[in-house]
């Protein structure tokens, strides 16, 4: 909403639960991109604190899944002309496993008292969406596309009893009481949604 300037109140009132489902599904993605990305600092961490030699052998093996999974992500980050999404989604990955690796094989009563590690963890997950806004509007247009809710696809808004078009444009997001449209390079309109509407996205 900052990147494409406009601000959605019942987003956040009437559309809490599909909000909360949205960052719970982006939290999966990038706790599992963790562990295929930099999953081998969690489980050297582990072979040092525990001494185990399972362990190790397995860190040296979550090296080159990781390699792989990084080449995969980059070859598709370049055919879609965004490898920036890669080093975001990278970098907030490595944090995540960071945190994780700082309680990997501790007992739990210094698990408790380490405070240090998801403070730092949490401050730099919160910062870096912030100061890279717009690689993060980006890659949450992917998750609002492949919804079909938004992320500037292409929609048209039609009367249900006649099928009329009363606007069309690129949809940047669908919310429980309105719809947002861009119908040129800068500026939105607002369509309060009811029974006598449809949404016909392309």
């Amino acid at each position: 909403m900052k990147v494409e300037g406009f601000f959605s109140y019942d987003v956040f009132v009437g559309g809490l639960f599909g909000v909360k489902s949205f960052l719970f599904l982006v939290f999966i993605l990038i706790f599992i991109s963790s562990l295929y990305m930099w999953g081998f600092v969690i489980l050297f961490r582990n072979a040092v604190v525990s001494r185990s030699k399972q362990m190790w052998i397995l860190g040296f093996f979550s090296i080159f899944v990781s390699f792989l999974f990084h080449f995969l992500m980059l070859q598709s980050g370049f055919a879609s002309e965004k490898p920036e999404r890669v080093v975001w989604l990278s970098v907030l990955s490595l944090i995540f496993a960071i945190v994780i690796a700082s309680y990997a094989a501790n007992p739990l009563k210094k698990m408790i008292s380490n405070w240090v590690a998801p403070l730092l963890g949490i401050i730099a997950s919160a910062t870096l969406p912030v100061f890279f806004s717009e690689v993060t509007s980006d890659i949450v247009k992917v998750g609002l596309e492949n919804y079909k809710v938004g992320g500037s696809i292409q929609a048209s808004i039609h009367k249900v009893d006649s099928g009329e078009k009363i606007k069309s444009g690129r949809l940047l997001l669908v919310t429980p009481q309105y719809v947002y449209l861009r119908e040129g390079d800068s500026g939105y309109i607002s369509i309060s949604r009811n029974g006598n509407t449809y949404i016909s996205v392309q």
